[in-house]
């Protein structure tokens, strides 16, 4: 594995390695090599159907990410550990690439506060986010809707027993009709009914004039 990504590394052409996931396949490639490899990629695929990085590796990838990266889709899925790795770390990584798909089932909420909070705070490259409900339920409603109001496509799924919160759902729409928005896209997908039901309708009937329609129901 050392010695393939060595020739990888030569290739300056190669944007993606696809491939199912494997336990510790990359322990023997030597750490700088291996994220300098990963950090070229315009695609990056880590966790569920990706590659399985230790709780180093991704630091050490997330560490280089954060100054500079040629990464423009990471997909984060599945049981990735993060535990070496800081919220300010991550949500300083994830925010430097424009898309992105975040479905970590053992994320941190203080993870996912700290990528909210730098949305919020000031531009960054990130413009289309999918996230799960997983990731999104304990977050507060104020955080949620501003920070997603940032960006320009956003997608929030069900892989879990949560759906997103009628209160955050209405925080929102609420500045996406009402308020500063670069919002062009927005699924929310699987809701519960009872979860829109509580929504003001006019609210939802001024989002769907802007977006289309938005929500799908489980």
């Amino acid at each position: 594995m050392h010695d393939l990504f060595k020739l990888v590394h030569e290739i300056p052409t190669v944007r993606r390695i696809s491939g199912s996931s494997c336990k510790n396949c990359f322990s023997a490639v030597e750490p700088d090599l291996l994220v300098s490899v990963l950090n070229s990629f315009e695609e990056l695929h880590i966790g569920s159907s990706g590659m399985d990085l230790t709780s180093k590796q991704m630091k050490l990838l997330f560490t280089a990410m954060s100054v500079e990266t040629n990464v423009e889709s990471l997909y984060l899925c599945g049981n990735c550990d993060l535990s070496e790795t800081s919220p300010v770390l991550l949500a300083s990584a994830i925010s430097n690439v424009k898309n992105v798909t975040f479905g970590v089932f053992n994320v941190r909420l203080q993870h996912v506060q700290a990528l909210f909070s730098a949305i919020i705070a000031e531009d960054k490259l990130l413009t289309k986010l999918k996230v799960s409900t997983c990731s999104t339920v304990k977050v507060d409603p104020v955080i949620l809707g501003r920070a997603l109001n940032r960006l320009e496509e956003v997608t929030i799924y069900r892989n879990d027993a949560e759906t997103i919160r009628s209160d955050q759902i209405s925080a929102i729409i609420s500045i996406l009709v009402d308020g500063e928005t670069k919002l062009k896209v927005l699924r929310l997908l699987e809701l519960r009914a009872a979860d829109i039901e509580e929504v003001d309708q006019d609210l939802i009937r001024r989002a769907r004039e802007k977006v289309g329609e938005f929500y799908t129901i489980f």
